[in-house]
């Protein structure tokens, strides 16, 4: 199998590059790209930034606003401690890493498959830290929720972690115990397929191998495994260093 990356797209504002990766196999369905942070301090400010926007609180009904506004405060303060500490510091430590592929990754959808994101789901889930469930989520173009899963690790490449994982969350139907939630978050036709089990995948995962093209391409064969066995509309694979 031949991959093949596009010119990396720039993104001053978060710190990163973002790179389109394409796969000589014929599976249209599997989307490829790479990200990698350039500047630690920048992508940290920038998720500070994110967390702390709560203007899609605003457009809830009362009801809802209430119930996820104690949730919000509470995590988004844990977060942004956890986003200062590496902006100051400059060392990437789990908890940062596990919000850095999640975010990175969304963003990277979005600057590159026009996806719109949907805020990290750690925030309206009713703990601060859980293993409960997909951590992020987005909307595409086809108007499909993708769920994603996020794995980070500081010396291994932990693709088949955030596949595996993802996989096991479909079998509990953890895609639509986020139903409730997500119905305040995308507009009725991304619920409308989700109803009818039409939905994304996001499998995103740390890149620390001199050649990321063997991990997507290895990432790629998985992802072609579990579409054989889950109805997914598409597959995305986020590698990130």
């Amino acid at each position: 199998m031949k991959i093949t990356f596009s010119p990396p797209q720039d993104d001053a504002v978060w710190g990163c590059t973002y790179q389109h990766v394409t796969s000589s196999a014929a599976d249209k369905n599997i989307k490829l790209c790479f990200v990698e942070v350039k500047d630690l301090h920048a992508f940290a400010t920038a998720l500070v930034e994110v967390v702390l926007d709560n203007s899609w609180i605003t457009n809830l009904d009362d009801r809802y606003r209430r119930a996820y506004s104690k949730t919000v405060s509470q995590t988004a303060a844990k977060l942004v401690n956890t986003f200062n500490k590496t902006a100051s510091g400059g060392n990437v430590e789990s908890d940062f890493g596990e919000t850095m592929v999640s975010m990175g990754s969304s963003r990277a959808l979005e600057m590159l498959f026009t996806h719109l994101r949907i805020p990290l789901a750690e925030l309206w889930k009713p703990q601060i830290s859980q293993n409960g469930g997909f951590d992020f989520h987005t909307t595409c173009l086809e108007k499909f929720i993708n769920f994603g899963e996020a794995k980070y690790s500081s010396s291994a490449n932990p693709y088949t972690d955030a596949i595996s994982q993802a996989q096991d969350f479909l079998n509990d139907d953890k895609h639509l115990r986020d139903a409730p939630d997500l119905e305040n978050l995308v507009d009725k036709q991304s619920m409308s397929y989700l109803d009818k089990d039409d939905f994304g995948v996001i499998a995103a995962f740390s890149v620390n191998a001199q050649k990321p093209e063997l991990i997507l391409a290895n990432a790629f064969l998985a992802a072609q495994e579990m579409m054989k066995v889950k109805k997914i509309k598409n597959f995305y694979l986020v590698g990130v260093r």
